[in-house]
């Protein structure tokens, strides 16, 4: 019976050491993306047209008390055809406390119609120093929507009206100066 308390207070012991030798080890591992409009179903949208494109960053941090650097990997996950990574490394090495950009770009085909989506999703994993990542990601998602962002329609026609309606109204100033100055000339022929 002692051997096997020995045993259990050695077991005991050995994860105790253990756990606080990896304890000194603080990751704090955070990824952030551009803010963007939600739709109604609460999901992150971003807004582009067929042939356009856009830069995304998003911002890694290893921060909040971390006492070590941490490597991440960066990969898409969902919708390769339409955004990539354009870092010469998908695999960033980030200091204690410190952060590092992750640098997109985002193409919408030539051939998209308006009104088609795509679910992007680029996840991050923690990678040790042998070059092995976690299969656990945290994932950073939005939507594609091929188009116009809601109410931006509006704001363009209500744009293009008020030009037309300035254009309307310099033109009818115009008119009028043309057609005072024939009066007064004519009267002044007439005297």
């Amino acid at each position: 019976m002692k051997k096997t308390n020995k045993k259990i207070y050695g077991a005991v012991g050995i994860f105790l050491g253990i756990l606080i030798l990896f304890s000194s080890f603080v990751v704090a591992f955070a990824v952030s993306m551009p803010s963007l409009p939600i739709d109604n179903e609460g999901n992150r949208v971003l807004y582009l047209l067929p042939g356009e494109e856009e830069s995304m960053t998003f911002v890694v941090q290893n921060g909040g008390g971390a006492t070590s650097e941490v490597n991440v990997k960066a990969e898409i996950v969902e919708s390769s055809e339409v955004i990539e990574i354009i870092d010469s490394s998908n695999i960033y090495t980030i200091p204690a406390d410190g952060r590092s950009d992750v640098n997109t770009k985002i193409s919408v085909p030539n051939e998209a119609q308006i009104g088609d989506k795509y679910n992007v999703v680029i996840g991050f994993s923690i990678g040790g120093a042998d070059g092995t990542f976690l299969t656990q990601q945290i994932q950073q998602k939005f939507i594609l929507s091929v188009g116009v962002q809601p109410g931006q329609e509006n704001e363009e026609k209500s744009k293009i009206s008020s030009k037309i309606l300035m254009i309307a109204a310099i033109i009818a100033i115009l008119i009028i100066i043309l057609l005072l100055l024939i009066v007064h000339f004519a009267r002044k022929k007439g005297n």
